[in-house]
């Protein structure tokens, strides 16, 4: 059953993105940015008050997200829809808007002077620090899907070794609820053994 409350939280923590990462571009500390105004403390106010609060909640909510869909589709189905739903459009993002991104921050930051093609050759051949600031690769704004779908993989691959290592079913329906610290003490012991 769809839980409302995740999709609405989700929705609205994505819409307070937009202005958080637009306030980036005051930011006082001096971090590279697409685009950089002289910093205001006020503006920038908003990215540390929300810094610590909206990763870590999107990333609850898509482990909520995940226990939900893996109650209903086998580890396969769950697989092949994290790569349709994550990967898909991290490739889409990273091949076709991060280009236009960065050329945007090559021209802003480092007066840039070549064309939006020529910069399109450069985008995939020059690697520096991910940030995209410099005009170089950069994930961007979509590194989220890319750690999201690392995590599911890897997490599925522990519940399975989880659940194949339970030796009765009293273990079993313990399993849906466990704790984190739970989880990670019966994996390290069976790891042990």
């Amino acid at each position: 059953m769809r839980r409302h409350y995740i999709d609405n939280l989700r929705w609205l923590i994505l819409l307070i993105l937009i202005p958080y990462h637009t306030a980036m571009a005051w930011n006082t500390w001096g971090e590279p940015n697409y685009i950089f105004f002289e910093g205001s403390r006020a503006i920038s106010s908003i990215v540390v008050f929300f810094s610590p609060f909206f990763m870590p909640i999107l990333f609850v909510l898509a482990g909520m997200s995940t226990k939900l869909a893996l109650g209903k589709r086998t580890g396969r189905e769950y697989l092949i829809e994290r790569v349709r739903k994550l990967i898909v459009p991290l490739v889409f993002g990273t091949i076709v808007l991060m280009p236009v991104m960065t050329y945007i921050a090559d021209r802003f930051n480092y007066s840039y002077k070549g064309g939006f093609l020529e910069h399109y050759a450069v985008f995939f051949t020059k690697y520096t620090d991910l940030t995209g600031a410099d005009g170089g690769f950069s994930f961007g704004q979509f590194w989220f899907l890319l750690y999201l779908f690392v995590v599911s993989a890897v997490c599925l691959g522990l519940i399975k070794l989880l659940k194949k290592s339970s030796k009765n079913r009293q273990e079993r329906y313990l399993f849906g609820r466990l704790s984190l610290w739970e989880f990670l003490c019966r994996c390290s012991a069976n790891c042990c053994r």
